[in-house]
């Protein structure tokens, strides 16, 4: 390890929505612990039995990308991508009992529509997408052959919001959910599949017309929002059937709309809710029927308190937070009648609110005890405990010691929830980005604690959705790099004699806010990295070689990605100025040109340059002068641009997309050179959904010829040839029978074959290697053996070695090689001992060094270089710097 950038680490708990569930007295939630990625982990409340259930990404890539997680029949149901195929995944809380249901998707793109489950008698529903039909209805009994879409509501791809939302359980055979301009129901088959109430207006509102409200039914009802043109936003019902579905009240006469927020609780036999707009809601009573449906508390009772919402029912009271200008929002609680409704506490004396932020899944019941968060000034939001009287109304633990706050109701783990005899929640506890532990309580101030005792810190390198991939530019012996720290985020300076540390190239009072979302590209003994400064000017492009002096800013009001093309740097400027540039890394070697606005892909062969816009294919011979357009209007695939020398010019080959339908293109670059050359890949699917993960590339030069990954719609997307003749392109081999394809991607050239990732139901998604003929296409190696996956990624020549990081069962997600030569295979270094892994990423070549990141499950994942001998023991921690250059 080079250096421990941050030095405190831990567990870091999911994202916004991932709230824990439970099954079996037992709570789940997402995390990552700095090691792995963003997977399903349970506990018991004690340090002991809290682990991760699974690696279901192997390494840092995180399995669950979606924050549902639903407990039915006494398993858990979920989202996950295992890196190999987007799908539906059970558990039964056991790393065995955690599997794959059914992979929905095998583009590495999200299919979830996060709208929920409804489990149905033997069955449930869900909404996904398969990459077809859009966000839609499917129905599963928990196994593969028992998985399908159900209904297609939408036809066509349509777009997440078009789709099913709210879905619901109604009762034991229906559901119910809800589209932009209808009201619908199922029973698990296409013909029970109905709408139930279409309205037909010009435009639905942001959030869509009708929303369901939260898991709340009484009497087989369920209640919702609706605009149906004539009488504004108002509170509706349904049971499930036509006639069933109808007005409950019209709570503003006429068309004004009463904005009813359906933060419903059901008590005592009736359902109350809040309607009346933002400025007066009051809160109303029904029993599911208009002529029962009646305001209860707020204005139009004689009420001067402003209610601000519904919290929930302890103690055999409705609990509510209402004030007036004297108290602010507060505790009410109410036993249904008017006499009986009263101020609880005002917990922050005088007219500053507690409870500024009120909704019903905030709260919990606890053995007659409201456990809710509140912010009585002196300690700010933490978790309280209310009976229902002043006396029993209390603080439980001030997490965040003073007046910060501990729970931020903005991350969905730090809402309270019951699991069996107690409350779990994640409050922050000390400074820092995240800085969270789990918390318990059993509703007393005694037993309200952090159990883990960690310090709860984000790594230098955080999980986003599984992705770890830093920013390194490695120049000789010394690496610039980027840690995504709040403090210091870069550019940071290693090697060359000297410890890691801050290249402190602006003012204090200036400084770097981000360093882009791309790699730094190298150019010699120089890394160029992109600043962004608060306030100050535009992104800029600069140049250093590790140390202050050798720093200088190149060009001010560049934008978008940034290319490295032999020699040279390429990238767009702002829209304001227009054109793009290219630099060799040097003032005096920078230029800028009049171009494509934005960019998205480059290539380079012979002396030509040629770059893809969004909208547009240019060429250069990097003059000023000769920046030809060759095709305008038309939008160029980015991640599918690749050159050759070929017949003493150049050949360039990319995909355009036009009219639904993606085409293969060729150009000499010359306009009259340019022209469509193959129809790839006709129909809905497109070449951005085969290769689009950070450092894979869909498209290589190999001699005079291309490879790419490619969908005819017959053999779905797999590995194509072409020499930039019609009769020369054509598919090098079916490694997947049908349309689901290899799926291949991370394209690498060497001088006699091309490496590449795919995809088959025997081997799962592995390294495999080709020639360019089908008869030369070959498993590299089985690394996790069977349909398991050991998701190469990475792929790096170094002189006569392949670099990449794979994982396989004993050792885990690590760094390995092939020697180039003799084909050998062999693990680099076991970073991390064991199965765990160390997640290597962003690989980046030096003067006999391979810089990258990774994790050796103490530092984090932090920055290390591997002697191209060996793994190099720097004696950073001892102080000892003599292993240093």
């Amino acid at each position: 390890m080079v250096a421990d950038v941050q030095q405190d680490w831990g567990v870091t708990y999911g994202e916004p929505g991932s709230a824990m569930v439970e099954l079996d007295g037992i709570g789940y939630f997402l995390a990552s612990d700095g090691i792995h990625g963003l997977e399903l982990w349970r506990t018991d409340f004690t340090e002991k039995d809290t682990w991760m259930v699974r690696d279901i990404c192997p390494g840092d890539c995180g399995g669950l990308d979606s924050p549902v997680i639903e407990p039915i029949d006494g398993l858990l149901y979920f989202f996950a991508d295992a890196g190999d195929g987007w799908g539906l995944w059970r558990s039964d809380g056991s790393q065995e009992g955690t599997q794959r249901v059914l992979a929905i998707r095998q583009d590495r793109k999200s299919g979830s529509c996060n709208c929920g489950f409804a489990a149905l008698e033997g069955e449930f529903l869900f909404v996904a997408d398969d990459g077809t039909h859009g966000c839609e209805l499917w129905r599963s009994d928990g196994t593969a052959a028992g998985t399908a879409l159900l209904y297609d509501t939408v036809p066509g791809e349509n777009l997440r919001h078009e789709g099913p939302q709210r879905l619901r359980r109604l009762d034991t055979d229906t559901a119910v959910f809800i589209t932009p301009y209808a009201v619908w129901r199922s029973d698990g088959t296409p013909e029970g599949t109905m709408a139930l109430l279409s309205i037909e207006v010009d435009t639905p509102a942001v959030s869509g017309i009708f929303e369901i409200a939260r898991d709340v039914s009484a009497l087989g009802i369920y209640y919702l929002q609706a605009d149906d043109g004539i009488h504004g936003t108002e509170p509706w019902r349904t049971d499930g059937t036509v006639e069933g579905t109808q007005l409950l009240v019209d709570s503003a006469v006429g068309g004004d709309d009463s904005q009813p927020r359906f933060d419903l609780i059901e008590f005592a036999g009736d359902v109350y809710f809040l309607a009346g707009g933002a400025q007066h809601w009051s809160i109303w009573r029904t029993d599911g029927t208009p002529d029962n449906t009646q305001p209860f508390f707020g204005v139009e009772t004689g009420r001067t308190q402003q209610v601000k919402g519904l919290l929930g029912v302890a103690s055999d009271r409705l609990f509510f937070a209402a004030g007036d200008a004297a108290t602010g929002w507060e505790l009410w609680s109410t036993d249904g009648t008017p006499a009986g409704t009263e101020l609880v506490l005002d917990i922050a004396p005088g007219p500053a609110p507690s409870l500024t932020y009120t909704r019903p899944e905030w709260v919990t019941n606890l053995e007659g005890r409201l456990i809710f968060p509140a912010d009585d000034v002196d300690h700010g939001r933490e978790l309280w405990a209310s009976d229902g009287t002043a006396a029993g109304t209390f603080l439980l633990a001030d997490a965040f010691v003073g007046d910060e706050s501990g729970i931020k109701l903005s991350f969905s783990p730090s809402l309270p929830r019951r699991i069996g005899t107690r409350v779990a929640y994640f409050a922050y506890d000390s400074e820092g980005p995240l800085a969270w532990n789990l918390w318990t309580t059993d509703g007393t101030p005694s037993n309200t604690q952090t159990f883990l005792g960690l310090d709860l810190q984000t790594p230098s390198f955080p999980v986003q959705y599984g992705r770890r991939d830093a920013k390194i530019g490695a120049m000789g012996r010394r690496a610039l790099f980027a840690p995504r720290l709040q403090t210091n985020p870069g550019p940071w300076s290693a090697g060359g004699g000297v410890p890691a540390a801050p290249l402190e190239i602006l003012p204090p009072d200036e400084p770097v806010s981000s360093l882009g979302s791309q790699p730094l590209s190298t150019l010699g003994d120089r890394a160029l990295f992109r600043v962004d400064r608060p306030n100050i000017g535009l992104p800029s492009l600069w140049a250093s070689d590790g140390t202050v002096a050798g720093s200088e800013q190149l060009l001010e009001g560049i934008d978008g990605l940034q290319f490295q093309v032999d020699q040279r740097v390429v990238g767009a400027l702002r829209a304001v100025q227009g054109g793009f540039y290219w630099t060799d890394g040097t003032p005096r070697g920078t230029e800028v040109a009049p171009g494509p606005g934005s960019v998205r892909s480059v290539a380079a062969a012979g002396d030509h340059l040629f770059l893809a816009s969004e909208v547009s294919l240019w060429s250069t011979h990097f003059l000023v002068s000769d920046v030809t357009l060759l095709t305008p209007g038309i939008r160029v695939a980015s991640n599918f641009l690749a050159a050759v020398e070929k017949d003493g010019g150049s050949l360039a080959l990319f995909f355009v997309e036009e009219d639904s339908e993606v085409r293969l293109w060729r150009s000499n670059g010359t306009t009259a050179g340019t022209e469509e050359l193959y129809p790839v890949a006709p129909g809905p699917q497109h070449p951005n959904t085969l290769a689009n993960s950070g450092d894979g590339k869909g498209m290589v030069g190999f001699g005079e010829q291309i490879l790419f990954a490619g969908d005819n719609s017959v053999n779905g997307p797999e590995l194509w040839i072409s020499d930039g003749t019609k009769q020369g392109t054509h598919l090098v081999i079916d490694l997947v029978k049908g349309s689901p394809g290899s799926l291949p991607d991370h394209l690498v050239a060497t001088p006699s074959a091309v490496y590449f990732a795919a995809q088959t139901p025997e081997h799962g998604r592995e390294l495999w290697r080709t020639d360019g003929t089908a008869q030369g296409t070959v498993l590299v190696a089985d690394l996790a053996p069977g349909p398991e996956s050991s998701l190469p990624r990475w792929l790096t020549v170094v002189g006569d070695t392949l670099y990449f990081v794979a994982s396989d069962p004993l050792n885990g997600r690590e760094l390995r090689a092939i020697d180039l030569a003799t084909g050998e295979l062999h693990l680099v270094a076991d970073v991390l001992p064991g199965p765990a892994s160390s997640s290597p990423s962003s690989l980046a070549p030096g003067d006999g060094l391979l810089w990258f990141t990774a994790t050796d499950g103490v530092h984090g994942h932090e920055l290390w270089r591997l002697e191209i001998d060996g793994l190099l023991v720097d004696g950073f921690e001892s102080g000892d710097t003599s292993a240093w250059e």
